[in-house]
């Protein structure tokens, strides 16, 4: 969330932790504002925003009210909301609908600060093979810093913890979509790996949010050593319907022993319509 700071506040020295779910309003808790400006606004004061007129009000707090954040209408202590949803994952403490809220306004927060602690809620969850709890931290990371997210988010989805990572998928590919230039360059980056599991990672997001000159770069990855790799990057390949490359790229894949890469070319093939593909196979059915 980018907004400038209240009246009264160094730009520096405050701090944003998202919109009060009952009426809009944006929460900023003051670190360090100038009093001079606005009289008798001590450092654990909050100024709240309107969501529209944009116009200031003062309101009191008390000083145990830093690194709060709203849920519900009431403010919540941001490290120990993510530690009350580190204990229900690890715990299995309740159910999903008792931890949402909190999981809701802590996504919400936009507190920066959070994020180291996330990481290192995300790396033992992983440790721990404990994708429900990888899940719900990759969530709340997710909405505080947005595409910035990503890399970390990649990063998980290339360990393998035994599930489908369909909540994880739909996390990642939000973000891809948020910002696809950022994002494209990020999958690249990771396609470019010496990581197997990590070029996978890549190989996949970059089917999102791929562009014309990237053809060269899925064709390589088509002929990857890693079959995974392969079979995700001829599921990538674009417009093979019209362009002629990527048509002969499903075609070699059909020529490759491992049945999960003939699946995928076949597929992408099926959908090309073209009388070419019929004739490739109509010959792999009688091989």
């Amino acid at each position: 969330m980018s907004i400038d700071s209240p009246p009264g506040f160094r730009s520096s020295h405050a701090r944003v932790f998202g919109r009060r779910p009952s009426d809009g309003v944006v929460v900023w808790i003051g670190v360090d504002c100038l009093t001079d400006a606005i009289s008798e606004v001590d450092e654990t004061a909050v100024v709240l925003i309107g969501p529209s007129t944009g116009r200031s009000i003062r309101a009191d707090c008390g000083s145990a009210q830093t690194d709060q954040v709203w849920q519900g209408g009431r403010m919540i202590d941001g490290p120990a909301a993510l530690e009350a949803v580190v204990r229900h994952a690890v715990e299995l403490e309740g159910d999903y609908t008792d931890i949402e809220p909190t999981i809701t306004a802590l996504a919400a927060c936009g507190d920066t600060t959070l994020v180291s602690r996330l990481n290192e809620a995300l790396d033992r969850f992983l440790d721990e093979e404990n994708f429900y709890g990888r899940d719900l931290i990759a969530g709340i990371l997710a909405g505080i810093q947005g595409a910035a997210a990503l890399p970390t988010l990649l990063r998980a989805s290339a360990r393998d913890l035994g599930d489908d990572q369909d909540s994880l998928s739909a996390e990642i590919i939000d973000l891809l979509y948020a910002d696809k230039a950022a994002s494209r360059l990020t999958a690249i980056e990771f396609a470019a790996d010496e990581a197997p599991a990590l070029r996978r990672a890549g190989v996949w997001a970059l089917g999102f949010v791929a562009e014309a000159q990237d053809a060269d770069l899925l064709a390589t990855a088509a002929t990857d050593n890693d079959p995974e790799i392969r079979s995700i990057a001829i599921g990538s390949i674009m417009n093979p319907a019209a362009d002629d490359r990527g048509f002969h790229v499903l075609v070699l894949g059909l020529r490759v022993p491992d049945p999960q890469v003939r699946v995928s070319a076949v597929r992408r093939l099926g959908y090309t319509g073209r009388t070419k593909a019929v004739m490739r196979l109509v010959a792999l059915a009688a091989d």
